[in-house]
């Protein structure tokens, strides 16, 4: 996985004429948009399996 993230990374690099810093930078940005993503995602499908505890009262 990490050779992925590099071979990405350096795409990105080359793509966006990025220097090593600003790579990273973006690479960790982008990252974190993937989890605060997945994060999310879990949360709606947690959200779905369980029952409003709201209406019970």
């Amino acid at each position: 996985m990490t050779k992925q993230i590099d071979y990405i990374a350096n795409e990105l690099a080359t793509l966006l004429d990025l220097t090593k810093l600003q790579k990273e930078e973006r690479l960790a940005h982008l990252i974190g948009l993937a989890l605060s993503e997945a994060k999310a995602e879990k949360t709606r499908r947690t959200e779905r399996r369980q029952p409003d505890e709201a209406s019970d009262l």
